[in-house]
């Protein structure tokens, strides 16, 4: 089996001899059989032991295990104890994810402090079977059927080669002492029920039922990888980046046959999973502005874009003011002002980037500020005031056009500029305008 294990792990480009591997020891079979043939094939390694405190004197006598193990066979030996419970309690996670949380964290750091170049954990062929069944009835998509990876950045997994019942055989052979966890003999957890119910039944199924599972899971990490690569290409064209907001457009979304699941791949990284998703896909169909949230990001279904931006602390209402003598300010949006003397060769500039106001209709000081619901203003062009949001509804403007949208305000209140936009008809340039304040802003958009 040593010659086995090398061969495995040179085929993977795990590690090589001159590598400084940390090797995850709880005490069990599995992970002691995995120390015992780092050393057998003489590769330089450490083991660190967690102790979660969740077996009482049980977890205590697994911990003086290891460490007499590795004194006896001279391997260093990292040991820490969690607070397991009150962790899972305080992060509302199941104790299992706690645990696995807190054991990674550490051997992160460990690898850090200590110039590891990899984790090796004990996982073996049957634990790749028990996470299918696991990620199946959880329903998972492509990337959980796929199992776990030989290597997952730090994470090496040594043993993959080997089926349960062989690593048993080896212990036996060499007489490997180990301690047993008597929670696995427990049915309480999915895991253990797929171990000793389901397991045994599948396998009796028909005589190769294992080894065609891993065959499986072989061709599905392939066709995963294969899956990741056309995914990327797919989802570079629908998602458009700008600043902390991505835009995902609603009809080449909805034109695509499988349009949940390429939701899913879209915005699944922002934090949206499971039913949330479901819900999302049926907003596509329904009116608009349905809104979606995770810990960290805000998606909302617009008119034409699915928008999805980071959560913010509330903006203030009165963002700037700007005195008669302010010749630029560069946020929350760059704006060059400038006061100009109309002659013959003045022209008024159609750009929404660019405003020529007349200057004697203002009051100074001028205030920038993000709209209010109630907010009225008269439209260039138009004869009589529109509310600010009747506007945004006529141009169609997304949620978040509408939350970033700026007002340039006079001293009296009256609304000037809807920047970026459209200008107030009553500070228009007329024959009788002699001064203009001309404002240029950065392409109008919001930094």
């Amino acid at each position: 089996m040593i010659e086995t294990f090398k061969t495995f792990i040179k085929e993977n480009q795990l590690f090589d001899s001159n590598s400084r591997i940390l090797a995850a020891v709880s005490g069990g079979r599995d992970s002691v059989v995995l120390a015992y043939l780092l050393k057998e094939a003489g590769y330089n390694f450490s083991i660190a032991h967690c102790n979660f405190q969740l077996r009482a004197k049980e977890s205590d006598e697994d911990e003086r295990f290891v460490m007499q193990f590795a004194d006896q066979q001279d391997i260093s030996c990292f040991v820490k104890r969690f607070e397991t419970k009150e962790y899972a309690l305080q992060n509302k996670i199941s104790i299992q994810m706690a645990a696995r949380d807190l054991r990674y964290e550490w051997f992160q750091s460990l690898c850090v402090s200590h110039g590891f170049d990899c984790i090796a954990v004990a996982h073996h062929m049957d634990d790749q079977s028990e996470t299918f069944f696991i990620n199946l009835i959880r329903g998972s998509g492509l990337t959980g059927l796929k199992g776990m990876k030989v290597r997952n950045g730090l994470i090496v997994r040594p043993l993959f080669f080997a089926s349960s019942e062989q690593i048993t055989a080896f212990a036996n052979e060499k007489n490997i002492a180990f301690r047993d966890d008597s929670s696995n003999s427990q049915t309480k957890y999915l895991r253990n029920k797929i171990r000793h119910r389901l397991m045994p039944v599948f396998t009796a199924l028909h005589e190769n039922a294992g080894q065609g599972l891993q065959k499986s899971l072989q061709m599905l990490a392939g066709n995963h990888a294969l899956y990741e690569t056309l995914l990327k290409e797919k989802t570079d064209k629908l998602l458009k980046f700008e600043g902390d907001v991505c835009r995902l457009e609603k009809t080449k979304l909805k034109a695509f046959d499988a349009s949940k699941a390429l939701l899913f791949e879209c915005i699944s990284r922002f934090g949206f999973s499971g039913a949330v998703i479901s819900d999302i896909h049926s907003a596509l169909f329904n009116q608009p502005g349905s809104v979606f949230f995770t810990s960290s990001h805000r998606l909302i279904v617009g008119h034409k874009y699915i928008e999805i931006d980071l959560l913010q602390e509330k903006q203030t209402e009165d963002i700037l003011v700007i005195e008669n003598e302010t010749q630029e300010i560069l946020e929350p949006i760059k704006m060059v002002f400038e006061k100009i003397q109309r002659d013959s060769s003045f022209s008024v500039k159609s750009s929404s980037a660019v405003a020529q106001i007349d200057y004697e209709k203002l009051i100074f000081p001028l205030t920038l500020r993000h709209w209010r619901q109630g907010d009225r203003f008269k439209p260039l062009g138009m004869s009589g005031t529109q509310l600010l949001s009747d506007f945004f509804a006529d141009k169609h403007f997304s949620q978040l056009q509408k939350e970033q949208a700026l007002l340039l305000v006079s001293g009296n209140g009256d609304i000037i500029w809807l920047v970026g936009y459209r200008l107030d008809d009553r500070f228009k340039i007329t024959d009788d305008t002699s001064q203009i304040l001309r404002i240029k802003t950065d392409e109008g958009k919001i930094v």
